[in-house]
């Protein structure tokens, strides 16, 4: 049995700017969800790079729990490095587990996805997640062409629970090798409740593959799934 669906609230964003070593500042950006009502902050730093447009969670019936993130590259560059480091609490505020995922912006105005599975211990019930954004100019280079999003087709999965399926469309005359491609799911009230990630081979030159995902871990059951697709590193 999937467990009752977790709630979650707006993201509460708290953003500051640390000196980087040569080009723009690096960019800390703090996003809770939780159960609390908190808004957005409209304060930003004057060389801000990246933000987190969201956050959110889901777990399933075992200890798992998919984290996942959001992020704009607010820069007019790419090839900066993002991490996302997620402290997953549980409903008195007990720190359960932290994790983290790397990844890097490969165009200007992306939305990047980044999300991982992490393990809260047998019998813990994660209640809210906490992400923290760095991004650092370790060095600009030219980016590829936006390879942008997927809406998915959300359905039930012969081995339990749900699946998603999204068309992924190559814009180049090149093969695309590798894509890395973030999947965030929403309850019916729009709320991050779960998803994966998916990593397929090959992409045609301006062609298209079908992508069905393997796993999703997710509270409740997914409205809908957008799969947000990235160039391979």
């Amino acid at each position: 049995m999937i467990r009752p669906l977790l709630r979650f609230a707006a993201p509460l964003v708290l953003l500051a700017a640390l000196a980087a070593c040569g080009g723009e500042a690096d960019v800390v950006d703090q996003d809770s969800s939780s159960k609390a009502d908190t808004a957005k902050a409209d304060g930003k730093p004057a060389k801000e790079q990246g933000s987190i447009v969201e956050s959110g969670f889901g777990q399933g019936d075992d200890q798992y729990v998919w984290v996942t993130a959001l992020v704009e590259n607010k820069s007019k560059k790419v090839g900066q490095t993002v991490t996302v480091s997620f402290n997953v609490k549980d409903e008195a505020g007990e720190l359960l587990a932290t994790t983290d995922q790397v990844e890097s912006f490969s165009s200007t105005g992306q939305l990047l996805a980044l999300g991982t599975q992490v393990d809260v211990g047998d019998g813990a019930k994660a209640a809210s997640v906490e992400a923290t954004l760095l991004v650092e100019d370790e060095g600009a280079f030219e980016g590829g062409p936006s390879l942008g999003t997927a809406d998915a087709e959300v359905s039930d999965s012969e081995f339990g629970g749900q699946e998603a399926r999204f068309v992924v469309k190559n814009p180049t005359d090149k093969p695309l090798k590798d894509p890395r491609i973030g999947v965030i799911c929403k309850d019916s009230a729009g709320k991050i409740n779960g998803g994966t990630s998916e990593f397929p081979e090959l992409v045609p030159p301006s062609g298209e593959i079908k992508v069905k995902t393997n796993f999703m871990t997710l509270s409740g059951e997914a409205k809908t799934c957008t799969a947000y697709i990235a160039p391979g590193f």
